[in-house]
This record gives C-alpha cells, sequence and structure tokens, in this order.
C-alpha cells in the first residue's frame, strides 16, 4: 500500500512539475489569426466564423526543434532546401508505415516522391500542385512557397505535413481503403443531372471527397507522431497552418465565399471542407491516442495489407 501511494505521489509530482514548468502554447487573439492568415480587409463577420478555436493542449512534452532549416519561412527556402526536407520526411515516414505493413503482415511499397516547379515544370502535364496521383505523390516547390500567404508561420513543418498527408493517401489505396469506401457511396442526385455528389452512409453533410481528406490528415497526424517528427509547438503550428488548406479559407481568400448559400457548396462540391475540421483531424492524429487502425477505420470500411 505504502509502495503504491509513494509511486502515485512520485507520478502527480511529475505532472504537477509539467504543467508548472512547460509553458502553455501561444494563445493566438482573431487579430493575430486574420494577419496570419492573411486575411485583412475581408469580411470580419466571414472571417470570425471561420477561424479556428485554439486546439486541446498537447499533453507530452516535446523535445525542441534544433534544425535552423526546419525553422525557416518557406517563403526563402530554396529548391534544394525544400528538396531536402520532403526527402528526409519521405524516409522516417515510409520506415514508419513499412514498420506498420509487417506489424500486420504485410510488405510496404515506398510511394515515388516527385518535386516538381508548379505550372512551369515541362516534365507535368495536366494539374500541378501537391497531390497523389496516378501513384505517384508530387511536391510542387512553388506551392510551398506561396503557403507563406495563408499562413505568415508556415515552415518546414508544413512540408512535412503536406507530405505525411500525401503518402497517407497513397496507404489509404494500397490497403484498399480508398476503393472499398467508394463501393459504399450512395450517389445523391439532388439537382444535378450529370454529376451527383457522391455520400457515404450515416454522412450526408459532404461528399465522400471531404471525408477521404480528412482521414488523410488523421493518418498524417499518427504518422507524424510515430515517425518522431513532432517537435515543441510543432501539434499546434500544424494545427493552425492546416486550417488555411480549408475550402472555406480558399473561398473567402477568391472572395467567393458568402454567408449563409456556402452551406449548399460544402454539401455538395467541398474537397478539404471546414478549415476548423480539416486541422481538427490531423491533431487527432497527433495525439497520443491517435493510432493506425483507428484511422484506416474511418471510412467503414476494413483495410487489407496483403492483397
Amino acid at each position: 500500500m505504502l509502495t503504491w501511494l509513494k509511486y502515485f505521489s512520485y507520478g502527480l509530482v511529475f505532472v504537477c512539475a509539467y504543467l508548472l514548468f512547460t509553458p502553455p502554447p501561444h494563445q493566438y487573439s482573431n487579430a493575430e489569426l486574420t494577419r496570419l492568415y492573411g486575411l485583412e480587409g475581408k469580411d470580419p463577420t466571414l472571417v470570425t466564423k471561420l477561424l479556428p478555436l485554439p486546439p486541446p493542449r498537447y499533453p507530452h512534452r516535446l523535445a525542441q526543434q534544433s534544425d535552423p532549416l526546419m525553422r525557416k519561412s518557406v517563403k526563402y527556402l530554396t529548391d534544394q532546401e525544400i528538396d531536402m526536407i520532403v526527402f528526409r520526411a519521405a524516409e522516417r515516414l515510409h520506415a514508419f508505415w513499412a514498420r506498420e505493413f509487417a506489424l500486420r503482415g504485410g510488405t510496404y511499397v515506398p510511394v515515388e516522391i516527385i518535386p516538381e516547379w508548379g505550372p512551369s515544370d515541362p516534365r507535368i502535364e495536366g494539374d500541378h500542385g501537391t497531390r497523389f496521383v496516378d501513384g505517384k505523390v508530387y511536391v510542387d516547390r512553388r506551392e510551398v512557397r506561396e503557403a507563406s500567404g495563408t499562413w505568415a508561420s508556415a515552415d518546414g513543418s508544413l512540408i512535412e505535413a503536406w507530405v505525411a498527408h500525401e503518402i497517407a493517401h497513397y496507404v489509404t489505396h494500397a490497403t484498399g481503403v480508398w476503393s472499398a469506401a467508394h463501393k459504399r457511396t450512395v450517389p445523391d442526385p439532388g439537382k444535378y443531372i450529370v454529376i451527383a455528389p457522391k455520400r457515404l452512409p450515416g454522412k450526408p453533410d459532404h461528399p465522400i471527397q471531404v471525408y477521404i481528406e480528412q482521414q488523410a490528415q488523421y493518418l498524417a497526424g499518427v504518422s507524424l507522431r510515430e515517425a518522431g517528427m513532432l517537435y515543441e509547438g510543432y501539434p499546434e503550428h500544424i494545427y493552425y497552418l492546416c486550417a488555411a488548406s480549408g475550402d472555406d479559407f480558399m473561398r473567402l481568400n477568391a472572395n467567393w465565399l458568402t454567408d449563409p448559400p456556402d452551406a449548399e457548396y460544402f454539401k455538395d462540391h467541398a474537397d478539404h471542407g471546414y478549415g476548423k475540421d480539416f486541422a481538427k483531424a490531423i491533431y487527432d492524429g497527433m495525439l497520443p491516442s491517435g493510432n493506425v487502425d483507428t484511422g484506416l477505420r474511418l471510412l467503414g470500411t476494413e483495410p487489407s495489407f496483403t492483397h
């Protein structure tokens, strides 16, 4: 009994010391967030509605990031520096997924990573932008640098989060959950004649694409944590920068966001969905409770590691 009380006391002291001596994450005011997201001059009513609330405090103390390259603004990164961050991140993420597949009796084949220069890149036909398509992950250096316009504090952690997200898309394809989820969809004819938005059963608020993106976000968060790529302040930083990829942020920046008719857009056409939900998905994955099995089953399908 005394031994139990002794260890309980030690644990209580440790928790209190953590709470007392670990500085809390910076709490942004709405004015700071508006500036960091580059939303000055936009309708303040719309801006206030889409700004994300602070995430819960990350429960573990993380090491400090000591690599100056990772703290450098993406705006000033050279092609070589971007590629270094991309391939370094990919190596650690591939190693993580290889372990996860092996634990489940499968073999992970790393996806090819291709850095590109955006629309000026003569090697790339069709779409540009950081994406997973045709079995490959493309990282658009132009898009990386431009991210400082939608989150002024964007640094190397943004690149790592993007790479983790696209590799997660690849994993959902490799395990069959992407195709299985699409087979579960129900077309919603609504008012569309040619293209009807596809819905997952029980998820009527968005097209399936929004939930596919949120699944990739969650798995990206898990992989960043388990690959040892989170440092002090990273979870909150990544949370805020990912909110800027929400359809509401992108539409407001393009002066397309209106209120309330945009509810129809998010129900029928959205890609990433609301920024708050997109940010929450990766933060949930980064939390200690985030895990691969939960992430792969988010769309109601069972993964296969041996097909």
